[in-house]
């Protein structure tokens, strides 16, 4: 008979599949567009973002990668982006991704990749999918607060009372 060996699944651990999510977007329009300085080439790539931008507004294709109940391919349309702030503690924004996660979100994890973020960021914004801490925090955290672990909750209520105080 004739055998056919079936393809080993290959689970990648966090650093893995974050380089590997880096590679992918970085073949996306845009990422070029600091190589090429000149006038002729900077326009060229800025129509094929623009055009790229158009599709993606109406593409029904799984082309982003969120982790989501384990991690899954969606579409644009269905995409969160949760806008990362320099100024907060790294785990208060961590520890707010994972319960936008837990609680069905698609984020898509493309802080590495902005030019993928300004691709999407127009049609993320005309359907409120886009997220910066403070929106989590009214629209996420307090409608959620009495199912959110009590180390989580004292966690982030005492980060935004320190934040009142101290701002």
């Amino acid at each position: 008979g004739h055998i056919t060996k079936q393809p080993k699944l290959v689970r990648l651990d966090v650093d893995s599949k974050n380089d590997w999510l880096k590679a992918y977007y970085s073949l996306w329009p845009g990422a070029y567009s600091k190589i090429f300085n000149t006038a002729g080439r900077s326009w060229v790539s800025e129509v094929f973002a623009n055009s790229v931008e158009s599709v993606l507004q109406k593409s029904e294709e799984s082309l982003l990668w969120s982790d989501v109940n384990r991690g899954k391919w969606i579409c644009p349309s269905e995409a969160y982006i949760y806008k990362y702030d320099s100024t907060l503690p790294r785990d208060i924004q961590n520890n707010t991704v994972q319960l936008l996660l837990a609680k069905g979100y698609n984020i898509i994890n493309i802080e590495h990749s902005q030019h993928v973020a300004r691709l999407l960021h127009a049609s993320l914004k005309d359907i409120n999918h886009l997220f910066n801490y403070k929106m989590f925090f009214e629209d996420v955290f307090i409608s959620n607060i009495l199912n959110i672990d009590s180390s989580t909750r004292n966690k982030h209520v005492l980060f935004v009372l320190k934040f009142f105080f101290e701002g």
